[in-house]
């Protein structure tokens, strides 16, 4: 017959329960979301970068913003559900200069490695329909 001795039995426990909740995220901890949009309206030559910019480092968001050639501008945002409902909330306003006709909702590339911070990109071609 094996024996264990009680201490043995309470260190193990212990060891386990300590262990489950490193491993278990923070309760309350929202889910991370990634969010691919794109504006249209006057949304260039309106300061609506910069102003994404800084509503999403605010809000400590990592993706990017750039403008593109069809005078739309892109978005890619990661983050908090919470937090990225917060910036879409505020590009759907965008800044007092701008005019927000719409924000569309695209495909997310879930494979895309982001900086550790929001950043400014260059502006590019839009992409291509699939």
């Amino acid at each position: 017959m094996l024996r264990v001795r009680p201490a043995t039995i309470a260190l193990v426990l212990a060891t386990t329960l300590v262990a489950c909740a490193l491993a278990a995220p923070p309760a309350g901890d929202a889910a991370v979301v990634r969010k691919h949009w794109f504006v249209t309206g006057q949304v260039q030559g309106v300061g609506f970068r910069a102003f994404t910019y800084e509503a999403a480092r605010d809000l400590k968001l990592k993706g990017w913003v750039r403008n593109l050639t069809d005078l739309r501008v892109e978005v890619v945002a990661d983050g908090p559900e919470k937090d990225v409902a917060k910036l879409l909330e505020r590009v759907k306003k965008g800044p007092p200069s701008s005019k927000v006709k719409d924000v569309a909702e695209a495909k997310v590339d879930e494979k895309e490695k982001l900086a550790d911070a929001f950043e400014i990109r260059d502006t590019a071609e839009p992409p291509k329909a699939p």
